[in-house]
């Protein structure tokens, strides 16, 4: 993201302030999901999913900023770990902004303090009486079943499925092309919003190589010294 991004930034409360009836917030939760599959599968994890740390960009809900991110850990299981909680802690954001949107008389940073994740477990079912019925079976598999599924990669297959069944109802093959271009339309966006992720990368690899020949110059120098001590005590 470059400076004039910075611009056009709302910050989510900001956002849910204006922006609160379901459907609203089931397209922007799709998005943020999107956003936060992009950033995992390029090897970042979100670090905070407080509200006040992610952005609306061009007041267009398919431009979402995490600001906090940080490299994914190498070791595959730490790493997958790190892929779960982020899942976890997204649905968990998620189904609080829900319940939020039916208003409560407190602004989100009380709200989402008050009511916390164990509170949240522990009442699941009185939080799913405001999601929307048919991505309750998504959350309630993140939530109870840890399950390691995406929202974006559950609303297509859920997509595809029921346009399947349209088909078969009307007797046609329905397109699901479009399902498809929308992903490829949502990395596009990503690209753009995170491409500083990739420098990033970029900068620790080209680092890496600079460090790496340092090391072994310096490791022969002292076998060197070493051997040269040896030789010259016997």
């Amino acid at each position: 993201m470059n400076n004039n991004d910075s611009n056009n930034m709302i910050s989510l409360p900001h956002w849910i302030d204006v922006h609160y009836d379901d459907n609203s917030k089931q397209a922007l939760f799709l998005n943020m999901d999107r956003a936060l599959k992009y950033i995992n599968d390029h090897g970042y994890m979100v670090d905070d999913f407080s509200p006040l740390k992610i952005y609306v960009l061009f007041n267009d809900s398919q431009y979402i900023w995490f600001s906090s991110t940080s490299p994914l850990p190498d070791d595959f299981y730490e790493m997958d770990e790190c892929v779960k909680k982020n899942i976890y802690d997204s649905s968990v954001l998620h189904v609080k902004l829900y319940y939020y949107s039916k208003g409560l008389g407190l602004d989100l940073e009380s709200y989402l303090k008050k009511f916390d994740s164990s509170f949240l477990i522990d009442h699941l079912d009185e939080f799913f009486q405001f999601v929307p019925s048919s991505d309750i079976p998504y959350y309630r598999g993140v939530l109870q079943r840890n399950a390691r599924v995406y929202l974006c990669e559950f609303s297509l297959e859920k997509g595809k499925r029921e346009l399947f069944s349209l088909g078969k109802e009307v007797g046609e093959t329905i397109n699901t092309d479009n399902f498809q271009q929308k992903a490829i339309t949502n990395d596009f966006i990503n690209g753009y919003i995170y491409s500083y992720l990739s420098k990033q990368k970029k900068n620790a690899a080209f680092s890496y190589f600079l460090i790496i020949p340092t090391i072994v110059f310096f490791v022969a120098l002292i076998v060197e010294i070493v051997l040269f001590i040896i030789s010259f005590a016997s």
